[in-house]
């Protein structure tokens, strides 16, 4: 049988970097981890891109209306996923993590030291900062959140609304033509 060898790999959330023991073969965390950046790369770039795509109106440039809708509907329909993966990856700790009285213990406090640090550079203290930045203060689980939750799909207009714009401004024929080339038709 070949021993669980475990390693310290950092975990980066809005600016914080939490040391974890994770298995080599811990897929499910390495998956949670991996799906992140690329939603917010896949924004900024189609951001990007809609900026470079301007029209200018009255000598004002407005972002390409197609590719901010692709952006925002992105967004919008990614934003739950992402935050449900925050919340899988930080696990129970976020509503069973001890208080500040359990902290202030000397008995429990270095039991708390003890099973939730997660290397010498990553303090259980730490750890906890991070499931309440996570937990409490406007990520998932605070009124502030839900605000932010319902934000992400309704306050530039719903995806409804950024999928109509999104085929309105589509030009379907470059495809269309495409489409006919590829199968023979005249």
């Amino acid at each position: 049988m070949v021993p669980n060898k475990c390693t310290s790999r950092p975990i980066a959330l809005r600016g914080l970097t939490l040391r974890r023991r994770v298995s080599r073969h811990s897929t499910r965390f390495r998956n949670r981890v991996i799906q992140q950046p690329p939603c917010a790369q896949i924004c900024r770039g189609m951001t990007r891109e809609a900026a470079r795509e301007c029209k200018l109106m009255d000598g004002v440039a407005a972002p390409n209306a197609e590719i901010i809708n692709i952006a925002k509907l992105h967004f919008a329909t990614g934003y739950h996923q992402a935050l449900a993966r925050v919340r899988d990856i930080a696990g129970g700790l976020l509503v069973t993590g001890p208080s500040e009285q359990d902290l202030d213990d000397p008995k429990l406090g270095e039991l708390i030291d003890k099973y939730l640090g997660a290397s010498p550079a990553a303090l259980s203290l730490d750890r906890l900062k991070l499931m309440n930045l996570i937990a409490e203060t406007e990520i998932t689980a605070s009124d502030f959140a839900g605000y932010q939750a319902v934000l992400a799909i309704h306050a530039e207009g719903s995806i409804e609304a950024e999928k109509m714009t999104i085929w309105r401004e589509h030009e379907i024929a470059p495809a269309i033509d495409y489409a006919k080339r590829l199968a023979g038709i005249k």
